[in-house]
């Protein structure tokens, strides 16, 4: 009776030529081997009639993508960052399964039933979730990585845009065409990037030597699926208002498209009477009248970026948290003209 021997990782290691720890990293999906050393050992372990290749070692080509429930239809901004997480993905040989989490898995902190089913590398979050829902996930993986949103009190690695940067450029940019009477528009409170585009504004105006007037800012929470964004919430505010500043600078192109709404509905005129800046880029931007100038946001590389960074730190994890920042161009439309009048 012929007695067939049972293969080992060790008899793998030395068909392929390299360590068992080697081969058992491969095998277990585990990051410290190359990807092409991943696949030489799963083909000669399938070849060699190996019995431990699972399931699990096979599901190790997949990455997590969780989104919060409110941007799942949002065509504005985030489609550009599915589409390039997937591409980007697909190009290294790894398919990105995107989820979306309500706001009560997320109190609860549940994981997508999914995650529970597969094997997957890493995770990729994008849009803004609560720091107690991240500080969760980062508790399952140490390979994650947020897109456009930073965590103050969460150790998450993140690639975001300059958001400073570009509100800074674009304040600067209106006050050379001779606007001296700024305000910012935009929920501070309610996300990282708002926040920090509302610093750049007013380190722009700072470094101007322009006194920043309060009463023309807008800075009023709103829920993240608006963002004061509603032409009507901005119509009772303005109406409110003793007198307007010659330029906004918006915290998002949604919101400078709901300000030249609510300004027209006041009976104003953009930009003759008071100039709209926006920030994002939107494909709406370009078809408002007047189209709008703003800044570009580089949403295809903060996605390609990601599925990089995630690759990276999956075959050698830094020692350090990183915040990768992808600084935007400013571009200039019909929305900014001079003032009426210069002080």
């Amino acid at each position: 009776m012929k007695i067939t021997k049972k293969i080992s990782m060790q008899d793998i290691a030395e068909h392929v030529g390299i360590s068992k720890n080697a081969v058992s990293l491969a095998l277990g999906g585990k990051p410290g081997v190359s990807e092409e050393t991943r696949d030489l050992v799963l083909k000669m372990a399938s070849k060699l009639g190996y019995a431990g290749i699972t399931d699990k070692t096979q599901g190790s080509n997949k990455i997590l993508v969780i989104i919060p429930d409110y941007i799942r239809n949002d065509s504005f901004f985030y489609n550009d960052i599915y589409w390039a997480v997937e591409n980007r993905a697909k190009q290294k040989g790894y398919i990105a399964i995107m989820v979306a989490v309500s706001d009560q898995m997320q109190a609860r902190d549940e994981l997508p039933p999914i995650y529970l089913e597969m094997e997957f590398i890493g995770i990729i979050t994008i849009g803004i979730l609560p720091s107690g829902y991240m500080r969760f996930l980062r508790k399952q993986t140490d390979y994650i990585i947020s897109v456009d949103q930073s965590y103050n009190d969460v150790a998450i690695d993140c690639v975001v845009t300059a958001n400073l940067e570009g509100a800074y450029a674009i304040t600067k940019l209106a006050v050379s065409y001779g606007h001296r009477e700024l305000g910012f528009v935009g929920s501070i409170a309610e996300t990282a990037s708002l926040y920090e585009r509302y610093c750049g504004f007013k380190r722009a105006m700072m470094e101007q030597g322009l006194q920043t007037d309060e009463t023309y800012n807008i800075l009023a929470p709103s829920p993240l699926s608006v963002l004061l964004s509603s032409p009507e919430e901005l119509v009772g505010i303005l109406s409110s208002m003793d007198r307007l500043p010659t330029a906004w600078i918006c915290g998002g192109d949604r919101i400078a498209v709901a300000m030249i709404e609510a300004l027209k509905r006041l009976g104003k005129s953009v930009p003759e009477d008071v100039s709209v800046l926006g920030f994002d880029d939107l494909e709406i931007a370009t078809i408002i009248d007047p189209p709008l100038t703003t800044v570009s946001v580089q949403r295809k590389q903060l996605g390609s970026t990601a599925i990089d960074k995630l690759l990276r730190m999956t075959k050698a994890k830094p020692e350090y948290t990183s915040k990768y920042c992808i600084v935007p161009t400013l571009v200039i439309r019909e929305s900014l003209v001079k003032p009426t009048v210069i002080d």
